[in-house]
Protein backbone atom coordinates (compact mmCIF):
# COMPACT_ATOMS: atom_id res chain seq x y z
CA UNK A 1 0.00 0.00 0.00
CA UNK A 2 2.87 2.39 0.67
CA UNK A 3 3.84 2.21 -2.99
CA UNK A 4 0.27 2.58 -4.23
CA UNK A 5 -0.76 5.64 -2.20
CA UNK A 6 1.69 8.17 -3.71
CA UNK A 7 0.85 6.87 -7.17
CA UNK A 8 -2.92 7.17 -6.64
CA UNK A 9 -2.55 10.66 -5.18
CA UNK A 10 -0.61 11.75 -8.27
CA UNK A 11 2.58 12.51 -6.34
CA UNK A 12 4.60 9.90 -8.24
CA UNK A 13 4.31 8.80 -11.86
CA UNK A 14 5.64 5.28 -11.35
CA UNK A 15 7.86 2.92 -9.37
CA UNK A 16 10.13 0.42 -11.14
CA UNK A 17 11.93 -2.35 -9.27
CA UNK A 18 15.70 -2.08 -9.60
CA UNK A 19 17.39 -5.02 -11.31
CA UNK A 20 19.77 -5.61 -8.36
CA UNK A 21 16.89 -5.76 -5.86
CA UNK A 22 14.94 -8.18 -8.04
CA UNK A 23 17.96 -10.45 -8.50
CA UNK A 24 18.72 -10.49 -4.75
CA UNK A 25 15.11 -11.29 -3.86
CA UNK A 26 14.85 -14.03 -6.49
CA UNK A 27 18.13 -15.56 -5.31
CA UNK A 28 16.89 -15.57 -1.71
CA UNK A 29 13.58 -17.16 -2.77
CA UNK A 30 15.29 -19.90 -4.79
CA UNK A 31 17.69 -20.74 -1.94
CA UNK A 32 14.79 -21.17 0.46
CA UNK A 33 12.75 -23.14 -2.07
CA UNK A 34 15.62 -25.56 -2.68
CA UNK A 35 14.72 -27.28 0.60
CA UNK A 36 10.98 -27.50 -0.11
CA UNK A 37 9.00 -30.33 -1.64
CA UNK A 38 7.65 -28.17 -4.49
CA UNK A 39 11.12 -27.82 -5.92
CA UNK A 40 11.57 -31.56 -6.52
CA UNK A 41 8.51 -32.36 -8.60
CA UNK A 42 7.35 -31.66 -12.12
CA UNK A 43 4.51 -29.15 -11.99
CA UNK A 44 3.30 -25.78 -13.18
CA UNK A 45 5.27 -24.20 -10.33
CA UNK A 46 8.41 -24.49 -12.45
CA UNK A 47 9.31 -22.42 -15.43
CA UNK A 48 11.08 -25.27 -17.28
CA UNK A 49 10.11 -28.74 -16.04
CA UNK A 50 11.85 -29.66 -12.77
CA UNK A 51 15.10 -27.85 -13.54
CA UNK A 52 13.68 -24.34 -13.83
CA UNK A 53 13.14 -21.82 -11.07
CA UNK A 54 9.98 -21.93 -9.01
CA UNK A 55 8.15 -18.61 -9.45
CA UNK A 56 4.81 -19.42 -7.82
CA UNK A 57 5.32 -20.49 -4.21
CA UNK A 58 6.50 -18.26 -1.34
CA UNK A 59 8.93 -20.25 0.84
CA UNK A 60 7.66 -19.37 4.27
CA UNK A 61 4.75 -18.56 6.51
CA UNK A 62 2.25 -15.82 5.78
CA UNK A 63 3.67 -13.86 8.72
CA UNK A 64 7.10 -13.85 7.07
CA UNK A 65 5.60 -12.57 3.83
CA UNK A 66 3.72 -9.88 5.78
CA UNK A 67 6.91 -8.89 7.61
CA UNK A 68 8.84 -8.54 4.35
CA UNK A 69 6.03 -6.64 2.58
CA UNK A 70 4.91 -4.38 5.44
CA UNK A 71 7.23 -1.54 4.44
CA UNK A 72 8.50 -0.50 1.08
CA UNK A 73 12.26 -0.21 0.78
CA UNK A 74 12.35 2.77 -1.56
CA UNK A 75 16.02 2.23 -2.34
CA UNK A 76 14.93 -0.92 -4.24
CA UNK A 77 12.87 1.18 -6.69
CA UNK A 78 13.49 3.74 -9.37
CA UNK A 79 11.03 6.52 -8.59
CA UNK A 80 9.84 8.40 -11.66
CA UNK A 81 8.20 11.81 -11.36
CA UNK A 82 8.34 12.03 -7.59
CA UNK A 83 11.03 14.54 -6.70
CA UNK A 84 8.74 16.66 -4.50
CA UNK A 85 7.27 13.59 -2.83
CA UNK A 86 10.77 12.27 -2.13
CA UNK A 87 11.84 15.57 -0.48
CA UNK A 88 8.74 15.66 1.74
CA UNK A 89 9.23 12.02 2.71
CA UNK A 90 12.88 12.65 3.62
CA UNK A 91 11.97 15.72 5.70
CA UNK A 92 9.27 13.78 7.57
CA UNK A 93 11.85 11.08 8.34
CA UNK A 94 14.30 13.62 9.74
CA UNK A 95 11.60 15.24 11.88
CA UNK A 96 10.45 11.84 13.17
CA UNK A 97 13.99 10.92 14.25
CA UNK A 98 14.49 14.33 15.89
CA UNK A 99 11.26 13.95 17.85
CA UNK A 100 12.20 10.43 18.94
CA UNK A 101 15.59 11.66 20.15
CA UNK A 102 13.98 14.52 22.05
CA UNK A 103 11.53 12.20 23.79
CA UNK A 104 14.30 9.73 24.60
CA UNK A 105 16.47 12.51 26.01
CA UNK A 106 13.64 13.74 28.23
CA UNK A 107 12.85 10.23 29.48
CA UNK A 108 16.49 9.42 30.22
CA UNK A 109 16.98 12.80 31.85
CA UNK A 110 13.91 12.27 34.01
CA UNK A 111 14.90 8.79 35.09
CA UNK A 112 18.63 9.32 35.64
CA UNK A 113 19.45 13.00 35.70
CA UNK A 114 17.07 14.38 38.23
CA UNK A 115 14.91 17.45 37.96
CA UNK A 116 17.61 19.92 36.93
CA UNK A 117 18.58 18.05 33.77
CA UNK A 118 14.92 17.52 32.85
CA UNK A 119 14.15 21.24 33.29
CA UNK A 120 17.20 22.18 31.26
CA UNK A 121 16.22 19.86 28.41
CA UNK A 122 12.63 21.05 28.37
CA UNK A 123 13.80 24.66 28.24
CA UNK A 124 16.16 23.83 25.35
CA UNK A 125 13.41 22.12 23.34
CA UNK A 126 10.86 24.86 23.87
Amino acid sequence: MRLVKPFLKGKVQSFAVRQEASAMYNSWIQKRLARKVWNHCQSYYHRDSTTGNNFVTFPGHVTLFWWLARRARYSDYVIIGGEGWRRVRRLKGILRVALQLAVLTIVVGTLYGGKRLHQFLVMQLL
